[in-house]
C-alpha cells in the first residue's frame, strides 16, 4: 500500500506550519509522506514543536524538530574551511587584488534562487592563526542575499597579514556541504 502525500503549507518567514491536508494547491508548501508526518497530523505531536526549514545540503524544504536549547562548546559549532579549490562555497585569499573573494557554486547559488530561499540569514568567518580559532586576525560577514545574487562577493584587504603571505585558518559555521580556502598570489 502506498504511503499516501499530505501537502504542509507554511509561512515561509519563519518556518511555522499553517495547516496540512491532501493535494493543497498553495504557495509555500511541501508534499511528505503521511507516516512522516502521522503525530502532527493525529495530534500526538504538537506543532509548534515543528517547522520548515529549507536544507541546503538536501536542497528542498523539509520538516524539522524545533531544537530545544542544548550546551555546546566553540568547537562543535566551528568549521575549518578546508584548502580546496572545488567546493560549494569558496573563499578566495587574492593577494594580486588585494581583496577576499567569496563565491557560490553556480548549481547551488541557481537552485536556492529557485527555491525562494529566506535570505536574512548572515554568514560569518573568522580568519585565525593556523588551527588556533584563539587567535583572531580578523572577522567579517556576508548577507546570504548577497551570495546567492551574485557571482562574487568580494572584500578589500584592511589588514597587513592578509597581504605579507601569513598562514591563516578560516572558520566559519557549516551551513554548506563543502568549503574550499585558496590563495591567489600573482596576476
Amino acid at each position: 500500500m502506498r504511503d499516501p502525500l499530505i501537502t504542509v503549507v507554511f509561512d515561509k518567514d519563519t518556518g511555522k506550519i499553517k495547516r496540512m491536508g491532501p493535494s493543497l494547491k498553495v504557495e509555500n508548501s511541501i508534499e511528505v509522506p503521511l507516516s512522516k508526518i502521522i503525530g502532527l497530523k493525529n495530534g500526538t505531536d504538537n506543532r509548534l514543536d515543528y517547522k520548515v526549514k529549507y536544507d541546503v545540503q538536501q536542497r528542498k524544504y523539509t520538516i524539522v524538530k524545533r531544537r530545544k536549547i542544548t550546551t555546546v562548546t566553540a568547537l562543535e559549532l566551528l568549521y575549518e574551511i578546508p584548502y580546496s579549490s572545488e567546493a560549494e562555497l569558496q573563499i578566495i585569499q587574492n593577494c594580486a587584488k588585494k581583496q577576499w573573494q567569496i563565491k557560490l557554486d553556480s548549481t547551488l547559488r541557481k537552485t536556492l534562487k529557485e527555491n525562494n530561499l529566506n535570505t536574512d540569514q548572515t554568514v560569518f568567518f573568522s580568519i585565525t592563526d593556523v588551527g588556533d580559532v584563539n587567535v583572531l586576525y580578523k572577522y567579517f560577514s556576508i548577507q546570504m542575499s548577497e551570495l546567492i545574487n551574485s557571482e562574487v562577493v568580494e572584500l578589500d584587504f584592511t589588514m597587513p597579514f592578509e597581504q605579507d603571505k601569513t598562514e591563516v585558518s578560516i572558520f566559519t559555521r557549516k551551513i554548506f556541504n563543502s568549503y574550499g580556502y585558496e590563495v591567489i598570489n600573482e596576476i
